[in-house]
């Protein structure tokens, strides 16, 4: 039978596709090269992999680095997606690319795509400029029938820019189906460390933020020591087919003993079972963190 397929319920996978991007910010903690992505026969090999090993329920998310930069992604890599998967897809990008890039995307990734991604970088966008195309983006997702998927906006808290934060909420409060994603300002690498907002910025975090504590997610979620299926129903998927648990394990990816192989060499193998969780800092979602309470219930 050669390798054992895995098939689960339910999966998740974090796919880094590239590390290239045509923007460069001080916050990113991604690898920056401009140029930097995989070899396009690469990228086939992996959604070939990626196909025999994961069967079932899978929501497939796609990353980068900046995803839309990447060659021949719209008009070779996504339709061979399509053909070879049934995988769901999200996907993020810094809104660089044209709209008509990314009316292309959606109309090929209609009937698979659950969520749609951007994210507000100031060294390139006015909140003026950020928040009309957003506009846009959303008209022609409706347009082209895809007015039940969401539309993510990703804003980072750094305090210089509340105020811009706050314009760019003002001008998209009102349309249908979008979020408001709204991340602490990390300062570090590993370990998650985030900047230590003083009591006024705090003050006007609660201002724009309505429906969950940003501060709270970032800093509570640890699960040092306690059992997690990530890496069973869980993947972190690096440019070159390196598979990882998680993001913890991926930002360590040069230390092989959290890797759980490649599926460029055929050697990708999932976890068996339920390991202890090493990490001082969690951003597994539900999928691995619902399992995780159910384990420390018993």
């Amino acid at each position: 039978m050669g390798k054992k397929e895995l098939s689960l319920k339910q999966t998740t996978i974090i796919w880094n596709m590239t590390y290239g991007c045509n923007f460069n910010c001080a916050e990113c903690f991604q690898p920056f090269n401009k140029d930097r992505h995989p070899p396009k026969q690469v990228v086939l090999k992996v959604i070939n992999e990626l196909s025999k090993k994961i069967h079932g329920n899978c929501v497939l998310k796609l990353t980068g680095g900046e995803i839309f930069t990447m060659p021949n992604f719209v008009d070779e890599i996504i339709p061979y997606l399509i053909d070879k998967t049934n995988f769901r897809l999200t996907s993020t990008t810094n809104l660089s690319a044209s709209l008509k890039t990314y009316e292309s995307f959606l109309t090929q990734g209609k009937n698979r795509l659950d969520r749609f991604s951007v994210s507000w970088h100031y060294q390139y966008f006015t909140p003026k400029e950020f928040a009309e195309k957003v506009i846009k983006l959303r008209k022609m997702m409706d347009k082209l029938g895809l007015a039940e998927v969401l539309l993510k906006i990703n804003l980072i808290l750094i305090p210089q820019n509340f105020s811009k934060l706050q314009i760019i909420k003002k001008k998209l409060k009102s349309l249908k189906n979008i979020k408001f994603h709204f991340q602490a300002f990390r300062i570090s690498f590993y370990g998650r460390k985030y900047y230590k907002y003083n009591s006024r910025e705090r003050s006007e975090i609660r201002k724009l933020v309505d429906d969950y504590s940003p501060l709270g997610y970032n800093n509570k979620r640890h699960f040092q020591g306690r059992k997690c299926s990530a890496g069973i129903n869980y993947f972190v998927v690096n440019p070159y087919g390196d598979v990882f648990t998680c993001h913890e394990a991926y930002e360590l990816e040069k230390n092989g003993k959290y890797a759980l192989g490649n599926l460029i060499d055929g050697t990708f193998e999932p976890l068996k079972r339920e390991i202890f969780c090493p990490f001082d800092y969690c951003t597994v979602p539900a999928v691995a963190i619902k399992n995780i309470v159910k384990l420390n219930k018993k």
